[in-house]
C-alpha cells in the first residue's frame, strides 16, 4: 500500500479513490500486468484468500471493515470451491473415528 500513496503522490495531489486507482494502474502496468485491476478487485482477492486460507468470516469481515458479514461472504469468490465444502471435513472426521 505504502507503494501506491508514494505512486499517487507523485502525479496527483490527492489520494482519493481515483488517485488510488490510477497509482495502482501505473504500477500493475510496470509490473506487466496486462488486464485491468483496480483497488476494489485487490479489495475482494483479499476477502478471498483470507477465507481459503481458513481465517473466519468474522475475522475478514473486521479485517475488511464490513459491518455485515453477508457483505463479506459476497466477496468471495472461491466460494463454489468445492474442496471449501462442509462435506469433506465432515468424512475426514468420520474416517478418523475409531470403529471399534
Amino acid at each position: 500500500m505504502l507503494i501506491l500513496l508514494a505512486a499517487a503522490s507523485r502525479r496527483s495531489c490527492c489520494t482519493c479513490r481515483a488517485g488510488a486507482s490510477r497509482a495502482l494502474t501505473r504500477v500493475a502496468r510496470a509490473a506487466g500486468i496486462a488486464h485491468p485491476i483496480s483497488p476494489h478487485g485487490l479489495r475482494r482477492t483479499f476477502c478471498t484468500t483470507g477465507l481459503v486460507a481458513g481465517i473466519s468470516i468474522r475475522d475478514m469481515q473486521y479485517a475488511v471493515r464490513q459491518a455485515d458479514p453477508r457483505t463479506t461472504m459476497r466477496y468471495d469468490m472461491a466460494k463454489a470451491n468445492l474442496d471449501r465444502h462442509a462435506a469433506h471435513a465432515v468424512a475426514a472426521y468420520l474416517a478418523g473415528m475409531s470403529t471399534g
